[in-house]
C-alpha cells in the first residue's frame, strides 16, 4: 500500500536476525526481488481496499486496521517470548513513534478519501525529503549530492502533481475538498518522517514489541477521539466490513514479504522494487475505479519513481560494488562512483553494520514485524 498502511519500518535487533530457512531461502535467484514486488501489490491492495470503504471515516478505518495488527502482533509476541518491557531510554522515543504514527495513518486515510489513489501514494514517497531534513537537524547527519538530487526531483514531481494554481494557471478547479486531500497527504509525510527519527533512535526493543504497542496505542487512539468528536459507528454494510478487514490483513501480509525481502536482498534493488507501489495504484485507480489519469500525474510519478532508483542504486553500489559491477553497465558503474558524495554514518551508529540494508529502509516503507524461525 502507499505509505498509507504502515508507518515506519522498526530494524531488528542482533537476537532476532535468526538463521535457517531465511539462509536457504536467499540462495534462490531473485527472490528477494519477488517479495519486495509481493509486498509493493499487497500494499497498493491495501490502499485500494481503503479507498472503496464509504460509511465509516479515516479514524475508524485505523481501528479496524490497528485491531488486525494487534491481533497479529500479539500473537508473534506470545509466540516468541518477547519481553515487553521498554529500556528507559527508548520511552520516549517510543511513545512518541505511536502518536505520529496514529497522526500518519488518520492523514493518509483522510487524504485518500479526496485525492486519487495514485496521486496519494506518489505523495507518499516524498517522506524521505522529510526524513533527510529531520535527520540533518536532530541526528547531525550529512547530506550528499545523491541525497540532494533525489530531494530536488521529489519535490518536483509532487508539484507537477499538486498542480499549484500560481505555476499552471487555469481556473479554480483547485477545489476544497482537492486542497485537503493534498495538505493531509504532505502532512501524513511530514509526520511520517518523524516516525523515521524516532526508530532510529530505538536499538534495544525488539521490532514486534514496538509494533504491538504501536497497534494497541492506535486503538486507544482512534477510540478516544471517535468518542470525543461523537463518529464512532459501526460499518454500514457488508462490503465495507470486508475492505476494513482487507486494510489489515494486506497491511500485515506485506509487512511479511516486506521483511523476508529485507532480509535476503540488499536494500537498493529492494527500494527501487517497491516503486511498483506507485504503478499498480494507477493500476487500480484506471481499471477498478474508472479515474482518469492527468499528464501531470504520470510525469510527477515517474519523476519520483526516478528519484527512488536512484537513491536505491547508489545504495546498492555502496554496499555491494562487486555485485553491483556485475550487473549494471560499466559506464554507469563509473559516473555513480565518480560522484563525491558522504555516506551518513546513522547506520553504523544506530544499527548494527549487518543491518544496514534493513535500516536503509526505514527512511521510506512501514513497518515490519520480525520474522524467527524456530528450529
Amino acid at each position: 500500500m502507499s505509505m498509507l498502511e504502515t508507518d515506519f519500518y522498526q530494524p531488528p535487533t542482533q537476537d532476532e536476525l535468526k538463521p535457517g530457512f531465511l539462509e536457504r531461502l536467499s540462495k534462490i535467484p531473485a527472490m528477494g526481488i519477488i517479495f519486495a514486488a509481493i509486498a509493493a501489490v499487497l500494499f497498493a491492495t491495501g490502499s485500494l481496499c481503503a479507498k472503496l470503504v464509504e460509511t465509516v471515516d479515516a479514524v475508524e478505518t485505523v481501528l479496524f486496521r490497528s485491531i488486525v495488527q494487534s491481533i497479529i502482533y500479539t500473537t508473534v509476541v506470545i509466540s516468541y517470548r518477547e519481553r515487553l518491557s521498554i529500556t528507559r531510554g527508548e520511552r520516549l522515543p517510543l511513545v512518541a513513534r505511536c502518536v505520529c504514527g496514529f497522526i500518519t495513518a488518520c492523514c493518509n486515510y483522510y487524504a485518500i478519501q479526496f485525492i486519487s489513489l495514485g496521486d496519494q501514494s506518489t505523495i507518499s514517497f516524498s517522506s524521505p525529503v522529510f526524513v533527510s531534513l529531520f535527520a540533518c537537524i536532530c541526528l547531525s547527519e550529512s547530506c550528499g549530492l545523491i541525497q540532494a538530487i533525489s530531494a530536488g526531483l521529489t519535490i518536483i514531481g509532487v508539484v507537477m502533481i499538486c498542480k499549484p494554481p500560481f505555476l499552471f494557471g487555469g481556473e479554480s478547479s483547485y477545489d476544497v475538498k482537492w486542497g485537503i486531500g493534498v495538505g493531509t497527504a504532505l502532512a501524513g509525510s511530514i509526520t511520517r518522517a518523524v516516525n523515521v527519527i524516532c526508530l532510529r533512535r530505538m536499538r534495544q526493543t525488539p521490532s514486534a514489541v514496538v509494533i504491538f504497542y504501536f497497534s494497541v496505542s492506535g486503538i486507544l487512539q482512534s477510540l478516544i477521539l471517535l468518542l470525543i468528536i461523537g463518529d464512532l459507528k459501526v460499518p454500514g454494510n457488508l462490503r465495507d466490513s470486508l475492505m476494513l478487514i482487507g486494510v489489515g490483513v494486506t497491511t500485515a501480509a506485506g509487512q511479511f514479504f516486506q521483511t523476508v525481502a529485507l532480509k535476503i536482498e540488499e536494500a537498493g534493488p529492494v527500494s527501487m522494487t517497491r516503486t511498483l507501489d506507485i504503478v499498480m495504484s494507477f493500476v487500480y485507480q484506471v481499471t477498478l475505479l474508472n479515474e482518469s489519469v492527468e499528464w501531470t500525474d504520470l510525469s510527477g510519478a515517474a519523476i519520483v519513481c526516478c528519484s527512488v532508483i536512484l537513491v536505491g542504486l547508489h545504495k546498492w553500489y555502496t554496499k555491494s560494488p562487486e555485485v553491483f559491477k556485475s550487473i549494471i553497465p560499466a559506464r554507469l558503474t563509473a559516473k555513480i562512483s565518480s560522484i563525491n558524495t558522504t555516506t551518513p554514518n546513522h547506520t553504523t551508529s544506530i544499527v548494527p553494520p549487518e543491518d544496514k540494508r534493513i535500516s536503509y529502509l526505514a527512511t521510506n516503507q512501514g513497518p515490519t514485524f520480525t520474522i524467527g524461525i524456530k528450529k
